[in-house]
């Protein structure tokens, strides 16, 4: 009969399965470790692509010397603005951001303002208790790979 065991001496088997578990948990680090450098590197793209995108946008409140009233007014709850878009994009869509005290208001408007245009803008605003009041006006542009973009950082701000 043969030997099998020719005084060559191996390691256990529990020495093995506590290699192999320390080289998988190695690789695994690595490969999470890797796709989170990936990840945050593609979103700092995307933030970015998000800003150049963005600085073609100039949405401001249009006066002139002959206007009789002035471009923005808050009345019985409504708000009414004359807008002009003097950017290079144009705007798809107005987000209505109303801030009194500790309440925030945010209301998305079909307000379709081409690029050179005017509008006349009307919504309506939540009531003021006696707090002070502000009124962000964010433009909202259309996106070839991202759809709908609000440009926060373009965002018109008002204070009555």
């Amino acid at each position: 009969m043969s030997r099998i065991n020719m005084g060559k001496k191996a390691i256990s088997p529990l020495a093995a399965t506590i290699i192999l578990i320390a080289f998988s948990v190695a690789i695994g680090v690595s490969v999470m470790s890797i796709g989170i450098n990936l990840g945050s590197r593609q979103k700092t793209n995307e933030t970015t692509c998000m800003a150049d995108e963005c600085e073609a946008v100039q949405l401001q409140f249009y006066s002139s010397a002959s206007q009789k009233y002035p471009p923005v007014s808050i009345k019985d709850n409504q708000l009414s603005a004359l807008l002009e878009n003097n950017g290079k994009k144009d705007i798809s869509k107005v987000i209505v951001r109303v801030v009194t005290g500790s309440e925030i208001q945010n209301n998305m408007h079909d307000w379709k303002i081409r690029k050179g245009e005017l509008y006349r803008a009307s919504a309506e605003v939540m009531k003021n208790n006696g707090s002070s009041v502000q009124i962000e006006l964010v433009p909202m542009i259309e996106s070839l790979n991202r759809g709908l973009i609000p440009c926060s950082a373009k965002a018109l701000k008002y204070t009555p």
